[in-house]
C-alpha cells in the first residue's frame, strides 16, 4: 500500500479552509486509527470548509493531496509513555522540531518528513501543521482497533469537529 488514497469530500465547490488527513496502515492494528477516523468523517459528513483524507503511506504522499488549504490536520498512531487511547496534540512548531531520532516506525521520523516535504514544495511552507495522535496499544500485524483505541476515535472525530467549528 502506498500513496493517497482519496475520501469524500464536503462537496463544495469552494477550497476547504482545512484539511484532515489519517495517516496509517489499517493492516496494522491501532496503526489504524487514522483512517477510522477518516472514516467516521465520511459517514458523518465533514463540517462545512472541511476536506478528509486518509493517506497510506509515507507522509510525502500529502503533495499530492494539498490543494491550498492553509490548515493540515494529521492524525495518526503514536507510541510514547502514555496510556493506549489517550490523545497527543502536537502544534507546528513542536511537529517540526521533532528530533531525527530511531524512534519511528518510518525511515523519517514525521519531523524529518515534513521538512523535506515543505523543502521540495516550497510553496507549502504556509501550511500550519497540527498532530492528533492517538497513543497506540497493539502495532502489530492485524486487521482492527484495539478496543481501547476504537473508544477513542469517536471521542477524537468530535473534538476535531469542535476544533474545526471553532
Amino acid at each position: 500500500m502506498s500513496g493517497p488514497r482519496s475520501r469524500p469530500n464536503s462537496g463544495e465547490s469552494e477550497p476547504a479552509r482545512l484539511l484532515i488527513v489519517g495517516l496509517g496502515n489499517p493492516l496494522m492494528a491501532d496503526d489504524g486509527i487514522g483512517h477510522a477516523v477518516v472514516g467516521r468523517f465520511v459517514q458523518r459528513g465533514p463540517p462545512v470548509g472541511v476536506r478528509v483524507e486518509a493517506l497510506e503511506g509515507d507522509i510525502l504522499g500529502l503533495a499530492a493531496l494539498w490543494r491550498s488549504e492553509a490548515d493540515v490536520w494529521l492524525v495518526d498512531a503514536v507510541a510514547g509513555d502514555f496510556a493506549a487511547g489517550s490523545l497527543q496534540v502536537l502544534n507546528h512548531r513542536e511537529l517540526f522540531d521533532l528530533p531525527a531520532d530511531g524512534l519511528s516506525a518510518h525511515q523519517l521520523s514525521l519531523g524529518e518528513s515534513l521538512r523535506w516535504l515543505v523543502h521540495g514544495r516550497p510553496e507549502m511552507a504556509a501550511i500550519t501543521f497540527r498532530l492528533y495522535g492517538v497513543e497506540a496499544g497493539c502495532l502489530r500485524p492485524r486487521v482492527g482497533l484495539s478496543p481501547v483505541v476504537e473508544e477513542a476515535v469517536d471521542r477524537l472525530v468530535e473534538t476535531l469537529r469542535v476544533e474545526a467549528s471553532a
